[in-house]
């Protein structure tokens, strides 16, 4: 038995308004999967040849059960994709190319790569429970979604490949958000050719860049991680490999943190921005805002992730042994979230290892400053903060212990996982938010944290020395 059901059509992308998905789900044999039909030239007349061709090639030659399509018959379900059609018959139409399918099967495998058709058919690696028809998602894939070499995939377009005999050309790409308070709706980017000898790529920074010129650790590398993520989907996934990449900015509005150094050459002339081969404007908002909140999946090691904090961190060179060092990450002085017994907090380190420091980042340390300071601790540990943040710097094998009282935060748990570290939550004051000061923090369940994660740590440099690898 081979069945198509329209779930339901979804709104157009607001960035690419010409885009219309579509979710199917489709029976063969005892296995259903739920698949994401993109429509990409919804005009009035092809919008119903191509959703009518699709059915039929899906349908033609198969058993079809009353519980794969509502009604129960054939006709119905050709009435949902007409309605379907008439639905997106107030889209502009772009030019349309024919997806030739002989029958079911070859059809699912020609439409997989929107290069090759105007339709494309993508397994969005949503788990079925085929017998209680209900939907489960893999804990991994939102996490996937946005931070493995992947997600380039997932990135949609409203034109193909560019032509670089037919210039200028803009591509506008856009992706849907994880969901959640912080991460809802779509992320938009766009990439403009201008010239073919791709002699250099302009980022544009100079508007609406959320965050941009913050001092918090975690606000601006969220602006980081999305701008560098558009120049790997213009480098890698369009081939628009230039001699030059330069990130351009209004220097009136204040000066960049001095991470943004380790991407590149930065300039505050406007007048590149006319020069430029190619044009990008990044995310406005970054992507690993999407991380921050605890939606129900579960982050892993990631390569993607891993590479954007080569840009910081020397990973092939070797560390010196030391002693272990347990580091403290300091509040003190901020409003909020200050630890009321820091003393009895940095005692009781220093009886779990033979050195323990309070460590203050500061936002006028460099990216190598912060690496320098942080090289040595095999654990840090603090209330939840964007001090945090600085895992990124850490040496492997390190476990991050958060305190984090009655918040539910997931941003550092989700990015320590993405590289590979080890991850701890202490409740450290169960009476506290994250507007209240004077934390007490619970020395005994600390201990037990401090311990296990001293212990995780010298069974990491016992298997793979002092390597950063």
């Amino acid at each position: 038995m081979f069945g198509v059901h329209v779930l339901r059509p979804s709104t157009s992308s607001a960035c690419l308004p010409s885009v219309q998905k579509i979710k199917i789900e489709s029976m063969a044999g005892d296995s259903i999967q739920l698949f994401e039909l993109q429509v990409f030239s919804p005009g009035k007349d092809t919008a119903h040849s191509e959703l009518d061709s699709f059915a039929k090639s899906l349908i033609n030659n198969a058993d079809i059960s009353g519980t794969t399509l509502p009604g129960g018959d054939v006709d119905t379900g050709f009435s949902e994709i007409e309605t379907l059609a008439a639905d997106l018959s107030e889209i502009e139409t772009i030019p349309s190319v024919s997806t030739p399918a002989k029958d079911a099967e070859s059809l699912l495998s020609s439409v997989d790569s929107p290069a090759d058709s105007n339709v494309s058919l993508r397994d969005n690696d949503t788990a079925i429970n085929s017998s209680k028809q209900e939907v489960k998602p893999n804990q991994d894939y939102k996490c996937k979604h946005m931070f493995e070499w992947s997600m380039m995939d997932e990135w949609q377009s409203d034109r193909r490949d560019f032509d670089l005999n037919n210039l200028p050309q803009t591509k506008k790409l856009s992706i849907d958000r994880m969901g959640g308070p912080s991460a809802d709706g779509t992320l938009c980017m766009t990439i403009t050719v201008h010239k073919p000898q791709l002699k250099m790529l302009v980022v544009d920074l100079t508007e609406n860049m959320k965050d941009l010129y913050s001092s918090n650790m975690w606000h601006h590398h969220t602006v980081l991680y999305g701008t560098w993520v558009g120049v790997q989907i213009a480098q890698r996934k369009y081939n628009l490999i230039t001699d030059r990449v330069v990130y351009v900015h209004d220097c009136r509005k204040g000066e960049l943190p001095t991470e943004w150094r380790n991407l590149g050459e930065l300039s505050c002339d406007r007048n590149l921005i006319n020069q430029a081969d190619v044009v990008l404007i990044p995310p406005i908002d970054g992507l690993m805002w999407d991380l921050a909140w605890d939606l129900g999946f579960t982050c892993y090691d990631s390569e993607m992730f891993k590479a954007y904090s080569a840009l910081f961190v020397d990973r092939t060179s070797k560390l010196e042994p030391t002693e272990a060092l347990g580091c403290w990450i300091s509040r003190q002085g901020y409003p909020e979230r200050v630890t009321a017994n820091l003393d009895d907090v940095l005692e009781m380190m220093r009886e779990v290892f033979p050195r323990a420091e309070e460590i203050v980042f500061s936002p006028d340390k460099t990216a190598n400053q912060t690496v320098e300071m942080i090289q040595d601790c095999r654990v840090l540990i603090g209330v939840h903060g964007a001090g945090h943040t600085n895992a990124v710097y850490a040496r492997p094998g390190v476990t991050v212990i958060e305190a984090i009282g009655k918040i539910k935060p997931a941003y550092f748990r989700n990015i320590n996982m993405l590289l590979n570290q080890n991850y701890q939550t202490i409740v450290g004051d169960r009476t506290k938010d994250m507007s209240d000061t004077d934390w007490i923090i619970d020395l005994k369940e600390a201990r037990a944290a401090l311990e296990e994660g001293r212990d995780n740590a010298a069974e990491y440099i016992k298997e793979h020395g002092h390597w950063r690898l």
